[in-house]
């Protein structure tokens, strides 16, 4: 295969540079034959994004798989070089002029173009706003019975198609708009920007935190625009390595018949693979999430589609592939709904290529969840090194009882169309390597657990790579040496690769296209190993942006192992470069995005308002509107909220007996159907065994970690009074609507553990600036936290429940009335825990239990009142 082309095309092409390689790509692969593809122009004219639509012979061109659209041009190659309209090309030409449709011819390079016929240039469209609300409040009763317009729905509606008109008339748009439970954002969100996709005929992303959210979106709330006459064109995207890979499970399926042979050990996933491939004979969507049956990891990581191991066009199953056709269907979609994660991948990849990216061009995107987004760009930016991690980077080239790898099928399918020398060279190489690389798995997790020994006997705590660490014997005898180690192996490991990879310069393209995939595992293998030895020569860099650090981990089997691991101290000026500067408008959405009715926590977090690195000139460039959209329910009259005063502080060695005991009893008063969300898995397993130790078998009792937290709901909705004790999963994305759940109780708040790295390195980099670490960051986050929480509680208007807050921090310390202002206008039941329980009883319409109490304290506490 011949090189692209790499010199710069001339200006009067009017092709942009990603899309001009992009269409040289598509030619190459094609053989240099004939490629039509159907093209986007920007604001400037110029083709900026190419959708591939067929490949011609000699003799002949395939119809475009779809109608061209006004504004649009349709583009080919004349592989001759001559860039002289045919009479052919003259009569498509004229048929598609007359739809505003324009033609381009170039040369295979892209280095030329003749513009045939221009496009009717589209002008932007606005939404009309009187459309939007018309669509609420006339459209949407017709189709669905019992629905009610929300005032707050339609005016976030009004928002959203405010920001979606006025993006980029004069400067970026960025609305953030915090909706209340109940309000219904989704829609109020859905309905403007399918209104202003479909006037533009353009396309907006939609970003979410949660896999959840995404398959609401994509199964009923879209579906339910369709009810109401606005039909969308939608598509739902995922990271490629989430599509199976049809030609990887074929070559899995061989791997199966050939273990089948005399002698050989069955593979003991031939069933889990056997399975995957009936799934995919009748799949359109090949994610693994519409699989319907378990994938353990090392199995979906032999069948899944790889950046590292495509064949683009030439692979046999390129017509069908999975995650093309995924593609395809963003490509024409008017509505792209992704993770926030690939939305953000994809808008740095675009940076650093001039354009090319993972998603089709779109100039506005809506972040629901945007609470999350913080998370979310650190974990992109995030690197971690484990043993683990080197063993499966390696495992495919390595032989075992049970299958080849990669290294001997390199030497079965390549050895023999080598000469003599080339061929002894290869085997020497892979045999070699074969000894090297099984040698580097056992000694990788030998030195990571020896690291987990020396680093964490008996505690659990994360190391920060800090100067003063760097200063100690430890760290210049022991870590940085093994450190330095670890990359110099990984390094030496991938040049050995790359030697293997040489011997085959010379291999004939069509023995590589016979049998890909040893090339492809030994590059992917080789890639890989790079990576790590970047993250291991990563730890020794003084980079002031980046915080760095060791942590134990405990594997599945066997004795704990380190991991290294580095990550950004403050995401928010990249965000604002590469989401909030390049996008026209940007809806970030949430309902739990204020502090104390303020945006300032979550703005500054993210590069906007405030922001330690943003310059006022930055901030200028961009228009921050906000807006809160209020809940729709009576607090007032659906919600109790429970602030006990005298249980002891939560750092009181008789807390954990005091929490049990009132939490058994709410739970006897509520009759079940309550959520204990605690901070800990610690916690979760001391107020379980109290709670058990008071209700015995009265109610039943289920905590996280006892089942998958979807079977954990499931059988909580099914029995009605049940007691459910968690953590971080069940504080969000968890609706239990109607009288399932009753109470909420939460023992402590919801304030960080402050030992991680990267929060430490956040306090450090605020107390630097002159800020306090605990208003600016550990504050904040606890509310939005607590709020999260309490929202778990009224998901309708006719629930009715209580939420219980056992921290009595709450009404001793200042902040108390920063948690508490930051709740719905529930109604407050504020006292003695005895006082407190009575209140909880007569709410729930249940007589007083007499007989009983609280634990006997040994002496009152100072200030609050005795039980």
């Amino acid at each position: 295969m011949s090189p692209l082309p790499t010199k710069s095309k001339p200006p009067d092409t009017r092709f942009t540079l990603p899309a001009a390689r992009s269409f040289r790509a598509a030619i190459d692969d094609a053989g240099g034959v004939e490629v039509f593809a159907v093209g986007r122009l920007d604001a400037e004219g110029r083709v900026a994004e190419v959708e591939i639509h067929c490949r011609g012979n000699t003799t002949a061109v395939p119809a475009l798989l779809r109608a061209p659209r006004p504004g649009e041009v349709v583009i080919h190659n004349h592989p001759s070089g001559v860039l002289q309209a045919s009479q052919a090309d003259l009569h498509l030409a004229g048929l598609y002029g007359e739809d505003g449709v324009g033609m381009v011819i170039t040369d295979n390079a892209v280095e030329t173009a003749l513009w045939v016929v221009e496009p009717s240039l589209r002008q932007r469209r606005d939404v009309d706003l009187d459309q939007v609300r018309a669509f609420f409040l006339h459209a949407l009763p017709k189709v669905i019975p019992g629905w009610e317009s929300r005032a707050g729905q339609v005016d976030m509606a009004i928002a959203v198609a405010r920001a979606l008109n006025d993006g980029r008339k004069e400067r970026p748009v960025v609305a953030a708009l915090e909706a209340g439970t109940g309000t219904g954002k989704s829609l109020a969100y859905l309905v403007p920007a399918a209104l202003w996709a479909k006037a533009n005929d353009s396309r907006i992303v939609i970003a979410t935190y949660t896999i959840n959210l995404q398959g609401q979106l994509a199964h009923s709330d879209l579906p339910m625009l369709a009810r109401g006459g606005l039909d969308v064109r939608a598509a739902v995207l995922s990271g490629r390595g989430n599509y199976l890979c049809r030609r990887r499970l074929s070559d899995a399926l061989a791997e199966l018949d050939s273990s089948s042979e005399p002698g050989a050990e069955p593979d003991p996933h031939a069933a889990t693979i056997r399975q995957a491939a009936a799934w995919a004979e009748h799949a359109r969507r090949g994610a693994r999430a519409d699989l319907g049956f378990p994938m353990p990891e090392d199995v979906w990581d032999r069948i899944r589609s790889d950046h590292d191991q495509t064949l683009r066009a030439r692979c046999p199953h390129f017509a069908r592939c999975l995650y093309y056709e995924a593609r395809r269907d963003a490509a024409r979609a008017q509505v792209v709904v992704v993770n926030q994660h690939l939305l953000l991948a994809d808008l740095v990849l675009k940076i650093q290529t001039g354009g090319d990216g993972i998603l089709p061009r779109f100039d506005r995107a809506i972040i629901d969840e945007a609470h999350h987004l913080e998370d979310a760009a650190t974990g992109l930016f995030s690197e971690k090194l484990t043993a683990l991690a080197i063993r499966r980077a390696v495992a495919p080239l390595l032989s075992a009882k049970r299958r080849k790898g990669a290294l001997q099928r390199a030497v079965d399918h390549y050895a023999e169309a080598l000469d003599a020398t080339a061929a002894d060279r290869l085997r020497g190489r892979c045999h070699d390597a074969q000894a090297a690389l099984e040698l580097l798995g056992d000694d990788m997790k030998a030195g990571f657990e020896s690291l987990a020994i020396d680093l964490f006997c008996g505690e659990d705590q994360s190391l920060r790579v800090t100067p003063d660490l760097r200063g100690t014997d430890r760290w210049r005898l022991h870590l940085a040496p093994a450190i330095d180690d670890a990359a110099q192996r990984l390094d030496d490991a991938a040049s050995r690769l790359a030697r293997i990879e040489q011997s085959l310069d010379e291999l004939p393209e069509d023995r590589v296209l016979a049998h890909p995939q040893p090339l492809l595992d030994l590059r992917r293998a080789r890639r890989r190993l790079l990576d790590k030895a970047a993250v291991a020569s990563a730890m020794q860099a003084e980079d002031p942006d980046r915080v760095r650090w060791l942590a134990p981990v405990q594997a599945r089997r066997g004795p704990k192992t380190a991991t290294l691991a580095t990550a950004p101290i403050d995401v928010g000026p990249t965000l604002r470069q590469r989401v909030f500067e390049s996008l026209e408008t940007t809806i970030l959405t949430s309902a739990t995005m204020s502090v104390y009715g303020r945006f300032d926590h979550i703005l500054g977090r993210l590069g906007l308002e405030g922001s330690l690195e943003a310059s006022e000139q930055a901030l200028q460039d961009i228009e921050i509107r906000q807006a809160t959209l209020p809940s729709p329910f009576h607090y007032e009259e659906q919600a109790l909220l429970a602030l006990p005063r005298d249980l002891p502080p939560p750092d009181d060695p008789r807390f954990g007996a005091w929490a049990g005991r009132f939490v058994a009893q709410a739970a006897r008063a509520s009759g079940g159907g309550v959520f204990v969300l605690c901070t800990s898995h610690a916690l979760v397993a001391t107020l379980h065994q109290a709670v058990r130790k008071d209700l015995g078998d009265s109610l039943p009792l289920l905590r996280q970690g006892e089942l998958s937290r979807l079977r954990l709901l499931d059988r909580f909705r099914s029995l009605h009074n049940a007691v459910l004790f968690g953590t971080d999963s069940f504080w969000e994305g968890v609706s239990v609507p109607g009288a399932a759940l009753r109470l909420v109780i939460i023992p402590r708040l919801p304030f960080r553990v402050p030992t991680e790295p990267v929060q430490q390195a956040r306090h450090e980099r605020l107390q630097a600036a002159g800020q306090d670490p605990f208003r600016a960051w550990s504050l904040p986050h606890a509310v939005l936290r607590l709020r999260q929480g309490f929202g778990r509680l009224i998901r309708t208007r006719s629930d009715r429940g209580a939420v219980a807050i056992l921290d009595r921090r709450i009404h001793e310390r200042w902040y108390g009335k920063v948690f508490l202002g930051s709740l719905p206008p529930a109604a407050r039941a504020t006292g003695p825990a005895r006082a407190v329980l009575d209140r909880l009883r007569a709410f729930y319409a249940q007589s007083p239990g007499s007989a009983d109490t609280l634990p006997a304290r040994t002496s009152p506490p100072d200030s609050v009142e005795k039980p």
